[in-house]
């Protein structure tokens, strides 16, 4: 093989190396976001897969067919989608805890458009989920990611198939998102049902007050004072799940990371 063909097949490898990185950035969080110009994904996925895809990724382009390297190249996007979802699917579990929080405090029908995906989604799922990926950035979980995706290519090489047990278990971590939303919003779920008992005690004993109108205000506050004096402790709890959820989603793709 000549030099100039050598240095043909490497261009070769490392675009196809570069596939899975861009689709990786296309549905992992923070990069994934809607506000991110697809330009930008496309060129970090060049820049890095330069820096550690192509090292790693023995695929021999020069003796595979067109069948083998389309296989190849709809492989190796499949791999970046599915490690993208795996990191992003922790933050499913605060927007749940948001339409957990919204409906026991009234705020159900307060929406917005959500400049991540562009559907609508209360307010409050919006913002947790802002909040969780502040965390996501202060536990320097996006190093993580870029480390993970370094280390796929050493346990899926280009053109090897994920293990069918990848999606088996990342369909059993679905269940923690809602475990994990189901103990944030515990507080919150107790002390709305603390909240209504005392307003309904309050209209027994007062039946000249409205309570519609004093019942939404009320429990909007005691909400927002809850995030306020719960600030630190909801911080080290989103944290630590974020940490062991990301880090068990991301082993179950690349079979025990």
């Amino acid at each position: 093989m000549s030099g100039f063909e050598g240095a043909l097949e490497g261009v070769g490898v490392w675009l196809v190396s570069s596939l899975r990185l861009t689709a990786l950035f296309a549905v992992a969080p923070l990069f994934g976001d809607r506000s991110v110009p697809p330009r930008l994904r496309v060129a970090l996925g060049l820049a890095i897969a330069a820096a550690i895809g192509a090292e790693r990724a023995p695929l021999d382009l020069g003796e595979a067919s067109a069948l083998a390297l389309a296989g190849s190249i709809a492989v190796e996007v499949g791999i970046g989608l599915l490690l993208g979802f795996a990191a992003s699917l922790v933050f499913s579990a605060f927007e749940l805890l948001g339409e957990f929080v919204s409906v026991q405090c009234g705020l159900g029908a307060a929406t917005a458009i959500d400049p991540a995906s562009g559907v609508p989604s209360p307010v409050l799922s919006g913002t947790l989920r802002v909040f969780a990926l502040l965390i996501f950035l202060a536990l320097e979980g996006h190093h993580e990611l870029l480390r993970a995706a370094a280390l796929s290519f050493d346990r899926l090489p280009q053109g090897a198939l994920p293990d069918p047990e990848s999606f088996r278990a990342l369909a059993g971590l679905g269940a923690g998102l809602f475990e994990i939303a189901l103990r944030l919003s515990a507080p919150f779920a107790v002390a709305m049902l603390l909240s209504n008992l005392a307003v309904g005690i309050l209209g027994r004993l007062v039946p000249q007050l409205n309570l519609m109108l004093l019942q939404l205000p009320a429990t909007i506050a005691l909400m927002l004072g809850m995030l306020a004096l719960g600030a630190s402790s909801l911080v080290a709890a989103s944290g630590e799940q974020l940490e062991s959820f990301g880090r068990a989603a991301l082993a179950a793709v690349l079979g025990g990371a």
